[in-house]
C-alpha cells in the first residue's frame, strides 16, 4: 500500500528529530541538564527545542495508533498483544540498564569536559564517580514512550473489544467516529478544527500545559500519579485517533498540502489575535508567549511598583552554621520572574530582619512565594487556608492582584501563612472567589490555544509525507528499519560527543552541526554492523536484514 509508506517515513523522521532534538540542549540558553560551555550557546536552539517539542510526539502517537490498528485488523488481537509485547515493552526491559549507565557515565564525563578537565581525567573521574545505586534505571529516560505504547496498545484492545461487543460491529470503516474521522481528509477545513477543538478542551479541562510538560510521564508507574496519568490521556488522544485514521486510510490520500497551509495560516492568525486580547488581563503561563507579545504587553498592562516583605524574625538562622552551609539569602519567587530562583533577592535594609523588595509588577493577578537559597527553603501559605490562592492544587501560594496604582503589600511572617510574626491576620495576600475564577478561566484559555494548534502542525506534516512520500524509496527504508536502534542509543551520545568540544570556542552552529555528524555516524554504523544483520535487529525490528 503507498501510503503505508508515507506514514513509515514520516514515523522514522519523527524519531530522527528526537536526536537533534536533544542534541540542541548542549547548545541551547537553557541547557536542561546537558553539560555546556557558556561561550558556544545560542537562542537558536531554545526555538528549535520550543518548535520540535510541539508536535513531534504527538505526532509520534499518532502513526503508532495507525499501525497498532494495522495490527489488530490485520493479525488480530493475540497477535498484536504479542507484537507489542515483544518490539515494545521487551526492548524497554532489556536496552534501559545500558542505556542508564552509559547516560550516567557520559554526563558525568561531559560535566568535567566542561569544567576543564583534560580527556583521561574526565574518564577516571567519571568512572569513579559512578555508583551502584546511581546505575539503576529508575526512570525510563527517553524510553517513556516505549512505556506508554505498551500501555496504549493494551488499552485500546480493552476498549475495542468493549466497543465491538455492545455494537457487534467489527468494520473499521464504520461508525461514527470513523464518520468524524473521515472529515479530516474530506472536508479538510471542518476535520481539522473539530480536531484542533477537541484536543484544545481536552487540555484546558485537564489544566495542563503541555501534553509532555508537568511531571512524572518519565516514572515506571506513572499511573501513580496526576500528572502522569493526564500526559497519557494526552497522548492516548492521539493515538486514538490514528487508530481510527486506518479506518478511513481509503480516504487519506484525498489531504491536500494547499489547504493544509491555508487552515494552519487561519488558524495561527486566530489563535494569535485571542492570545492577544487575554494578554491584556493576565501573563500566559508559557513564557514563550509572553516573549514574543512583549510590546503588547506593555501597552495594555503597565507595570507598578509592589514592595514585598517578609519578616524573618523568627527564623533560626544559626543553623547554617550549624550545618556548614551558606546563607545566600532571601528570595522573591513569582510569576512576575518566572519563579526565577535568584532574580530579586530581598534586602534586611533596617537590620530588623524585615526582608523587603520592590519591584516593577505588571497589572494582572500575580502569584508569589519567599524562599531562602533559591528552592532551598520555601515560605508559603498553609494549604487550603484563607491566603492559599491555589486551594487543592499541590503547591500552595500567596497572590494579590495588581490594579492601576503602587502596593506597599503587608509583612507576613516566615512560615506564618496567612499572618505577621504577632498572629494578626493579613488581608492582602489572598483573592476573593472571583478572582480565582477569573484567573483559571484566563489560565484555562491559554492552555487551550497553545493546544490547539498541536493538531493543526500535525495535520500539515501528514498532508505532506502522504503526497511527498507515497512512493516506495530503499533508502528511506532503511532510514526507517534504523530508527529505531538510532533513538534507543543516541542519548548518552548527546552528552559525550558534545563533551569532546566543551573546551573549544568554536562557533556554536559549527559545533552542532560536527557533533550531528558524528553521532549520526555512529548511530548508522553500529546499526549497519552490528544490528540489521543481527539477533539485536530481530528482537528490535522482528527481522533480519542482509548488509549487501
Amino acid at each position: 500500500m503507498k501510503r503505508l509508506h508515507s506514514l513509515d517515513a514520516m514515523r522514522a523522521v519523527l524519531m530522527l528529530i528526537g536526536v537533534y532534538f536533544h542534541l540542541a540542549h548542549v547548545y541551547s540558553v537553557d541547557a536542561r541538564g546537558w553539560g555546556q560551555n557558556r561561550e558556544t550557546v545560542s537562542v537558536f536552539f531554545d526555538l528549535f527545542i520550543l518548535a520540535t517539542n510541539y508536535f513531534r510526539m504527538h505526532a509520534f502517537f499518532l502513526i503508532s495508533g495507525f499501525f497498532g490498528a494495522l495490527l489488530y485488523y490485520r493479525k488480530g488481537v493475540r497477535e498484536m498483544i504479542l507484537n507489542r509485547f515483544k518490539r515494545i515493552f521487551l526492548p524497554l526491559i532489556v536496552m534501559i540498564w545500558p542505556i542508564y549507565i552509559l547516560n550516567d557515565f557520559s554526563k558525568k564525563f561531559s560535566e568535567y569536559q566542561a569544567k576543564g578537565l583534560g580527556f583521561f581525567d574526565s574518564l577516571l573521574n567519571s568512572f569513579s564517580a559512578m555508583k551502584f545505586i546511581e546505575s539503576l534505571p529508575w526512570s525510563t529516560l527517553h524510553l517513556w514512550f516505549l512505556n506508554f505504547l505498551f500501555f496504549m496498545s493494551i488499552f485500546a484492545f480493552i476498549v475495542k473489544y468493549i466497543y465491538d461487543r455492545s455494537l457487534k460491529n467489527k468494520n473499521p470503516k464504520q461508525g461514527y467516529f470513523g464518520k468524524i474521522i473521515a472529515l479530516l481528509f474530506t472536508k479538510q477545513w471542518l476535520g481539522t478544527f473539530l480536531f484542533c477543538f477537541f484536543f484544545g478542551m481536552l487540555m484546558a479541562l485537564m489544566g495542563k500545559q503541555k501534553a509532555q510538560g508537568a511531571d512524572h510521564w518519565w516514572e515506571w508507574l506513572w499511573f501513580f500519579y496526576s500528572g502522569g496519568i493526564k500526559s497519557f490521556i494526552a497522548f492516548g488522544f492521539f493515538y486514538f485517533i490514528g487508530w481510527h485514521i486506518y479506518g478511513q486510510r481509503s480516504v487519506l490520500d484525498k489531504i491536500s498540502i494547499k489547504n493544509q497551509i491555508f487552515i494552519f495560516i487561519v488558524f495561527y492568525a486566530l489563535a494569535h489575535t485571542v492570545n492577544m486580547n487575554l494578554l491584556k488581563y493576565q501573563y500566559s503561563p508559557y513564557p514563550e508567549t509572553n516573549h514574543i507579545f512583549t510590546d503588547h504587553i506593555d501597552k495594555y498592562r503597565p507595570q507598578k511598583n509592589v514592595t514585598f516583605s517578609v519578616d524573618m524574625s523568627q527564623f533560626d538562622f544559626t543553623q547554617f552554621e550549624k550545618d556548614k552551609s551558606e546563607f545566600r539569602g532571601v528570595f522573591l519567587l513569582g510569576t512576575f520572574n518566572h519563579y526565577c530562583e535568584d532574580c530579586d533577592k530581598m534586602e534586611d535594609e533596617d537590620g530588623d530582619l524585615i526582608y523587603t523588595k520592590t519591584i516593577k509588577v505588571r497589572k494582572g493577578i500575580q502569584k508569589y512565594i519567599f524562599s531562602i537559597n533559591g528552592w532551598e527553603m520555601t515560605s508559603t501559605p498553609t494549604a487550603d487556608s484563607e491566603c492559599d490562592a491555589a486551594p487543592g492544587h499541590k503547591y500552595n501560594i500567596y497572590a494579590m492582584e495588581v490594579l492601576d496604582q503602587d502596593v506597599v503589600l503587608d509583612t507576613v511572617c516566615w512560615q506564618g501563612d496567612c499572618s505577621d510574626c504577632s498572629g494578626n491576620q493579613i488581608y492582602n495576600m489572598s483573592l476573593t472567589k472571583s478572582q480565582n475564577l477569573k484567573r483559571d478561566l484566563i489560565i484555562r484559555s491559554y492552555k487551550f490555544l497553545f493546544n490547539f494548534m498541536v493538531p493543526c502542525f500535525i495535520m500539515l506534516l501528514l498532508s505532506l509525507f502522504v503526497k511527498l512520500y507515497h512512493a516506495e524509496s530503499k533508502r528511506m527504508r532503511y532510514v526507517s528499519d534504523a530508527s529505531y536502534w538510532v533513538y534507543i542509543i543516541h542519548i548518552p551520545l548527546t552528552h559525550f560527543i558534545p563533551g569532546l568540544f566543551h573546551q573549544s570556542n568554536m562557533n556554536v552552529f559549527l559545533k552542532f552541526t560536527i557533533t550531528s555528524i558524528i553521532i549520526t555516524f555512529i548511530c548508522l554504523f553500529s546499526y549497519h554492523y552490528l544490528v540489521r544483520s543481527t539477533f539485536i535487529g530481530e528482537f528490535l525490528n522482528g527481522r533480519k536484514y542482509s548488509n549487501k
